[in-house]
């Protein structure tokens, strides 16, 4: 089974004995089956058939100087999602940013003697599945840490299991109902608040919105949190809402949606939406005789290559905010892009480049915490602060709640590419 992310071919992980499904799939994701446990060497993946659940990846990262001493193995267990419906937005690139990460680890002996060891499970874009695989993570493989899922409503669901078994979470979502749920869980997105409260501002003070339509994900809590703050800004300052229109994630015709937005005439439509929805419904907005004055503004998640690849001209002009700017010049991004382009031969994505670090984040806070203990670990990722990253401005902070801080960047779509708006 392939699944292809933005730009380049991923091939999805060899399975082995069918999983059973569940009885409940809020997603409807297709169900993955459970993949060969695989080692690192040499900073490539080799399978191994040894028949076990769950793909490992083994990093010695220092020569041992006396063959007496055994170095400690610290065991990080990664959620991505390779296949299902988030897989080729968002997990896919973020798994490859975490590959990047884990290169340099080795590379760069990071660690020092400790041997870091690395469980990769594909949840399948299930929820249900994201908290089996880490209930066993905590219990059964004993991790020092897990990374993943990917999503705000995957996320959300696996922190309250985290905070009872108190193993520290770096989380991919945007609400502050994964931090909430306790202080072993963190995340990669900035609040709703912080990423669109400036292109909200923007849209009033620049573009001088008057009439606005509201496009978003009804099925995503990151998507409704984004639309919620654009909406509270719009309304106190006096922008008319002309619709406040949800969707979900499995539609693709939105012909009648499209007929109402053109027939509603707004100034500008706000998608908050995963890049495939906002593009397509985009694409029959215009099909439909949509005004080419109408201001397009959008969440981060229409940065990635799939809106402008869908989207084609219909989309050019469109403003959001983004955590990653490839063009950045930053020290951490420069680097990155380097390392990323040597391993996979294109272009990281925002999510690739959230991968990396969310891997670095947490292989930073077991250097600082000396080894495997969960609240040493813990304590060390709160304390995070100016950590150099591809992100934003180019540094990564906690807050108190354990909520992000890099700073987003407004940029506008321009020949298929983002342009930082000055």
């Amino acid at each position: 089974m392939s699944s292809k992310g933005a730009g380049s071919s991923f091939t999805a992980p060899a399975r082995i004995s069918p999983a059973t499904r569940p009885s409940s799939n809020p997603i409807s994701a297709p169900w993955p089956r459970r993949p060969a446990r695989r080692t690192l060497e040499g900073g490539t993946m080799k399978m191994v058939k040894k028949g076990i659940l769950g793909l490992v990846a083994t990093l010695g990262l220092a020569a041992v100087t006396a063959p007496a001493v055994r170095a400690e193995e610290v065991v990080v267990g990664l959620l991505p999602a390779l296949t299902g419906s988030a897989a080729p937005p968002y997990g896919v690139p973020a798994y490859r940013g975490m590959q990047v990460a884990l290169d340099e680890i080795k590379d760069t002996n990071m660690l020092g003697d400790i041997t870091l060891k690395v469980i990769v499970e594909d949840y399948g874009s299930d929820k249900a599945q994201a908290i089996t695989l880490a209930t066993r993570f905590a219990k059964l493989d004993r991790v020092s840490a897990i990374i993943g899922p990917i999503g705000t409503a995957h996320s959300s669901a696996v922190a309250p299991l985290v905070n009872e078994e108190k193993v520290p979470m770096m989380a991919m979502g945007v609400s502050e109902t994964i931090t909430a749920a306790g202080p072993w869980a963190f995340k990669n997105f900035e609040l709703p608040a912080q990423t669109m409260m400036g292109i909200a501002h923007y849209s009033v003070d620049t573009l001088k919105t008057k009439r606005a339509a509201l496009v978003f994900m009804r099925d995503g809590d990151g998507y409704v949190a984004w639309k919620n703050t654009v909406k509270e800004i719009f309304e106190k300052a006096g922008v008319e809402i002309v619709a406040e229109e949800g969707i979900v994630t499995a539609e693709t015709n939105f012909t009648a949606l499209a007929t109402k937005l053109v027939a509603l005439e707004p100034d500008l439509i706000l998608l908050s939406t995963f890049p495939e929805n906002g593009a397509n419904v985009l694409l029959q907005a215009r099909q439909a005789g949509l005004d080419a004055a109408t201001r397009i503004i959008g969440g981060s998640s229409l940065s990635t290559p799939q809106y402008t690849k869908i989207g084609g001209e219909a989309v050019e002009g469109t403003y959001l905010p983004t955590e990653y700017l490839l063009a950045s010049q930053a020290p951490a991004n420069v680097h990155f892009v380097e390392l990323y382009r040597k391993k996979f031969g294109n272009d990281p994505d925002q999510y690739a480049a959230t991968g990396y670090t969310m891997m670095m984040v947490v292989a930073n806070a077991i250097k600082t915490a000396g080894g495997g203990d969960r609240e040493k670990i813990r304590n060390a990722m709160a304390a995070t602060k100016d950590l150099p990253t591809p992100m934003g401005k180019g540094t990564f902070t906690f807050d108190e709640k354990n909520n992000p801080h890099y700073g987003s960047v407004l940029v506008r779509i321009e020949n298929g590419e983002l342009a930082e708006v000055k």
